[in-house]
């Protein structure tokens, strides 16, 4: 993954980051290091400084890309494995074979424009880059390195030009939807199986010194009933949510 342009350095955002409130001691970097030499550590490791930033100096990513998206003056995007990008927008977008992973185009928004999302919106070739391929329809939208990385991994193209994840990130999120639900009910009928047991047992048995744990049962059984509406009442909603996959699956 593309490192940003250095102007972008550890100076510029130990001051984005510097009058941010419940972050972590900056002062230091990975290791010990002292923060100026962070670039150095992302170089060593061949990374991009924002990944260092986040995974090594513990900046947490949604702070740091609401900061950056505030210093641009753009809307901030993030990645979403259920966006529907449309096959023209990627045809553009590879026509203009971009030389760089800073810029995707992460769909289509009101009146014609292009939602970009991009990690520098601010770098001249990189709106060059993608005004060559929408024109004025481009709508600048910041979004973290990582971000770009998986918008172009996942909603990129195989060597013969076919779309690899317009269908399986789609099937992807369906299945983690699915496991979601199933995860839920089976909290449900587990909850069910103990309060119906521990009422029985009450009904059977009557008052006893055994009561208070048939009282347990079925109090564990109520919370399991509740836990597990709550990991599947939510799902039924996401399936409405989830766009369709219009491109034909490959076996």
């Amino acid at each position: 993954m593309a490192a940003l342009e250095p102007r972008l350095s550890a100076a510029f955002y130990r001051d984005l980051l510097a009058d941010l409130p419940d972050l972590p001691d900056l002062s230091n970097g990975p290791n010990g290091w002292e923060f100026s030499e962070a670039e150095l550590w992302a170089a060593a490791r061949a990374a991009s400084l924002q990944k260092v930033l986040i995974e090594d100096c513990a900046v947490p990513g949604d702070v740091l890309r609401d900061r950056l998206a505030a210093h641009f003056g753009a809307p901030a995007i993030a990645f979403d494995e259920r966006l529907s990008i449309p096959g023209e927008l990627l045809d553009r977008y590879h026509a203009a074979c971009p030389i760089r992973c800073l810029w995707f185009p992460a769909g289509e928004r009101g009146g014609g424009s292009v939602a970009v999302a991009a990690a520098d919106p601010g770098d001249l070739a990189t709106r060059a880059q993608a005004q060559s391929a929408f024109g004025n329809r481009c709508l600048f939208s910041l979004a973290l390195e990582q971000d770009v990385h998986w918008l172009t991994r996942d909603f990129g193209t195989r060597d013969d030009g076919r779309i690899v994840a317009a269908q399986r990130t789609i099937g992807a999120c369906y299945r983690t939807i699915a496991a979601r639900a199933r995860t839920g009910l089976s909290f449900l009928r587990t909850g069910v199986t103990l309060t119906g047991l521990g009422l029985g047992l009450v009904e059977y048995f009557g008052v006893s010194v055994w009561t208070g744990l048939d009282v347990l049962l079925v109090l564990a059984g109520v919370l399991m009933i509740c836990d597990g509406a709550m990991w599947y009442l939510p799902v039924r909603g996401e399936y409405i949510q989830t766009p369709r996959c219009e491109p034909d699956i490959e076996p």
